[in-house]
């Protein structure tokens, strides 16, 4: 057992400890309740996002944003795809010119290099040439926007719900009170699973970063509970 071996196992014990004494239903008002609806909201607002962006007045605002970027940048017949790690440039059917040919020996090479990395890694299945550049933008930034929307209103509902229903809960447990330990012993299993996940999220932020946390990583696999966590983590796999 090493360090690794050790903080985990302190982490662990620890959320179990404060779920059998909060119980679940201020475990479900405290910060963990706070946590779950921040990451529930993301996700909605990340699968939403599309559907709500499908709606005419926004379908209205990206013809505009679109448009907006075509008379302000003189962009109107670029188009742009991913191919084999590069970002490649089509100017009103010109050949495919690679970023960095276009940018070589410029001073916006940097910020070309920049803007190509992130394509690279986020937009490689949406880059395939079959848009502009204008209606690309256009299309990421409602989404951001419709994202953003759905964000907000899914957290505060949440929170709203979550708080109401910690409320109903913490009035049964007061009057019924054989039901405390039905309340400790669901607050036990809910912040052990909720504690094993953040350990997950950790090993993963950890297995991302790579040689940059060779350090870490060299002591996790030398620990016996520690390495089972990292190599077993379920997040790795999407």
């Amino acid at each position: 057992m090493n360090v690794s071996d050790i903080v985990i196992l302190a982490v662990l014990a620890v959320g179990i400890v404060a779920g059998i004494i909060a119980g679940f239903a201020k475990l479900l008002n405290g910060t963990i309740g706070g946590i779950i609806a921040f990451i529930a909201a993301i996700c909605l607002g990340i699968f939403l996002a599309g559907y709500l962006a499908g709606v005419s007045a926004f379908v209205d605002l990206q013809t505009k944003i679109s448009d907006f970027f075509v008379s302000k940048f003189d962009v109107a017949g670029y188009k742009a795809k991913v191919s084999d790690g590069e970002l490649f440039l089509n100017v009103s059917g010109s050949a495919w010119t690679s970023v960095s040919t276009l940018f070589e020996g410029s001073s916006k090479l940097k910020i070309a290099l920049l803007v190509q990395t992130v394509c690279v890694k986020l937009f490689s299945g949406a880059l395939t040439g079959s848009v502009t550049l204008a209606a690309f933008a256009a299309n990421l930034i409602v989404k951001a926007l419709c994202a953003l929307i759905v964000f907000v209103a899914s957290i505060i509902v949440l929170e709203i719900l979550f708080s109401l229903l910690s409320k109903l809960l913490s009035k049964i447990v007061e009057k019924q009170k054989g039901f405390r330990s039905v309340d400790r012993i669901i607050g036990l299993v809910f912040s052990a699973a909720f504690t094993v996940a953040l350990v997950f999220v950790a090993m993963f932020v950890i297995a991302k970063i790579g040689s940059g946390a060779q350090a870490a990583i060299d002591n996790i696999e030398s620990g016996t509970v520690a390495k089972w966590f990292y190599e077993n983590n379920p997040f790795l796999l999407l």
